[in-house]
């Protein structure tokens, strides 16, 4: 993420001010904390107030800030049914996460007791994951005295979506609310997304997730069908190294182990 302007210094400051009720920690105050907001809601100061006070709030009745020592699952691992990754780092210095969201049956989720609000649970840990990871880069770049500007690099793989997963209106709907979870709650994070190995029936998935998703965030997205392998692979190299991201996606890495 871009360092602010002098118009957003004062706009990050006049939000602060009319958020100082609620903003109770360092991070929370911080500039870059600040500028998702503002940027989310295009410079907007009443909508982004309005955005991030419902986050807050948000946090509180669902209790997030504990939510990575909380358990998803039963007998069955959510893990081993909808795997992520993110453990590496871009060339520009982005958080690199690696979704295989086709192979994710969220169908299966429901066959465990209470299963839809701990598959809500666990995607709630996976953005809280990427924002500790984001917090521990743009650490490390205020220590050498520069912007904070880590964001996320998604490598997103659709390879094994079915059209019967589509048809299934609850799955849907809760693959859907990763999208609405993003912008609720998480927005400005992504640096850049690749949905790679799209099949033919993701025009009609797509369809429904450009009704939730920003313009601003679509404009980072880039669509790959399943029959261009050669060109996703190169649009990954352009951004991250081979040791830093898995060999299904083009690299190196072959430490993929279940996050706990």
């Amino acid at each position: 993420m871009a360092a602010p302007s002098k118009e957003e210094v004062h706009q990050i400051m006049e939000l602060r001010e009319r958020l100082k009720d609620v903003l109770t920690t360092p991070d929370s105050q911080s500039e870059s904390f600040l500028l998702r907001w503002i940027r989310a809601r295009d410079h907007n100061l009443d909508r982004a107030e309005d955005l991030l006070r419902n986050h807050l709030i948000w946090r509180e009745e669902h209790d997030v800030d504990n939510v990575l020592d909380t358990e998803s699952h039963d007998s069955v691992s959510f893990f081993e049914l909808f795997p992520y990754w993110v453990s590496g780092t871009s060339k520009d210095g982005h958080v690199v996460i690696e979704v295989p969201l086709g192979s994710w049956d969220i169908r299966k989720a429901f066959l465990v007791d209470d299963g839809e609000k701990k598959f809500g649970l666990y995607t709630t840990q996976l953005f809280e994951k990427v924002m500790a990871r984001i917090r521990e880069l743009n650490e490390e770049k205020a220590s050498r005295g520069e912007w904070p500007s880590a964001q996320v690099f998604g490598v997103v793989n659709w390879e094994g979506y079915s059209y019967s997963q589509l048809l299934n209106w609850k799955a849907l709907q809760n693959l859907l609310t990763i999208a609405s979870k993003y912008e609720a709650h998480y927005p400005e994070i992504l640096f850049k997304g690749l949905f790679i190995n799209c099949p033919s029936i993701f025009p009609l998935l797509m369809g429904f997730i450009k009704q939730i998703l920003a313009p601003k965030t679509l404009g980072k997205l880039e669509i790959f069908s399943g029959s261009k392998n050669n060109e996703w692979e190169s649009a990954v190299r352009e951004h991250v190294d081979p040791e830093q991201i898995g060999v299904q996606y083009g690299g190196l890495r072959t430490d993929r182990v279940i996050n706990k």
